[in-house]
C-alpha cells in the first residue's frame, strides 16, 4: 500500500517592487514601514503596507512545497501525540541558495545559509513570528508576512523554525521545514518587498 506523507507544507511568496515613476510617493512609505517593523509596531506596519501596495508592481509570485526535516517530524509527533497543552513560537525566515536536507537542523544546515542579517540581502526587523488561524479541512495557515529589503541580494526560499528565537541567524529551536521558490531565486533591491505565507496540510 502506498503511504502518504505525514505532513506536507507549502510556502507562497509574492515579490513586489516600486512602479517606475512612483518613487516620490513610495519610498517615504517604505521608510516608514521599515521603521515600524523595526519598532515592532505590527498594526502600524500593516496600515502603511496597505498604502504601499497600489504603488508596487508584482515582479513574481509562486507557491512551492517544502521539505519537512527529520527533527521537524519528530517535533510534530512529540507535541501532537504526546503533548496536552503545548504552544511554541513559530518563526518564518528566509533562506539563501543551496539545497535543504532531511538531516538539517537549525544549528547545522551546511547546504544553505539564512539571509537577512549577516548574509545579504538585509531585511528590516526579525524573522516573522506567525499566528496561525484555526485548522480547517486538514490545513492550517496564517496572514502573509512582509519582508522589506534595505539592500540588494538573492533570496532562494524560506524556512520555518519552531520554539526558537525570532532573531536572524539564531541557531536555537527546531528547524521544521525549508524550501525554495519554484520559479527560481528572487533578486531583490533596496525598497523591494516579498510577502510569504506558510501552509501546512495534514
Amino acid at each position: 500500500m502506498e503511504q502518504k506523507e505525514l505532513v506536507k507544507g507549502a510556502f507562497i511568496a509574492s515579490h513586489r517592487r516600486c512602479i517606475p515613476g512612483k518613487e516620490a510617493e513610495y519610498f517615504p512609505l517604505f521608510e516608514q514601514f521599515v521603521a515600524l517593523q523595526a519598532a515592532g509596531d505590527d498594526e502600524g506596519a500593516r496600515n502603511v503596507r496597505a498604502q504601499m501596495l497600489p504603488l508596487q508592481a508584482l515582479v513574481s509570485e509562486d507557491a512551492f512545497p517544502n521539505l519537512v526535516t527529520n527533527v521537524g517530524r519528530n517535533f510534530a509527533l512529540d507535541t501532537l501525540l504526546r503533548g496536552s497543552t503545548y504552544t511554541a513560537a513559530c518563526n518564518l525566515g528566509l533562506k539563501g541558495a543551496g539545497s535543504a536536507a532531511a538531516g538539517d537542523t537549525q544549528a547545522s544546515h551546511a547546504g544553505w545559509i539564512e539571509v537577512g542579517l549577516a548574509n545579504a540581502p538585509v531585511y528590516t526587523g526579525n524573522r516573522k513570528t506567525l499566528t496561525f488561524n484555526a485548522a480547517a479541512s486538514q490545513s492550517i495557515s496564517h496572514a502573509a508576512q512582509t519582508y522589506a529589503f534595505t539592500s540588494s541580494g538573492t533570496v532562494a526560499g524560506a524556512f520555518l523554525n519552531l520554539a526558537g528565537s525570532s532573531t536572524k541567524d539564531n541557531t536555537t529551536g527546531t528547524l521544521f521545514s525549508a524550501g525554495d521558490f519554484t520559479g527560481g531565486s528572487k533578486t531583490v533591491a533596496n525598497g523591494d518587498t516579498i510577502d510569504v505565507t506558510y501552509t501546512l496540510n495534514g
